[in-house]
């Protein structure tokens, strides 16, 4: 994990490196619904519909670190 810190969004995110088991490790289902709704806790895409899979956690790299 990266240092916790404001990496957008109005809260402080913890980012994922590369090479995280947590890039790609959440299913596709369970980020389209809600509470997630497809956004990670900054508010960006998490894009999981065209990945085909999702981060876990507040910080999704939309798979650029995957």
């Amino acid at each position: 994990l990266g240092t916790l810190g404001l990496n957008g969004g109005t809260t402080q995110t913890t980012p994922l490196q590369p090479g995280s088991p947590a890039i790609g490790a959440g299913s596709v289902a369970a980020c389209l619904e809600g509470p997630l709704f497809d956004r990670d806790q900054r508010g960006r895409s998490r894009a999981a519909d065209t990945r085909g899979a999702c981060d876990i956690g507040a910080y999704d790299t939309e798979g650029a670190a995957a």
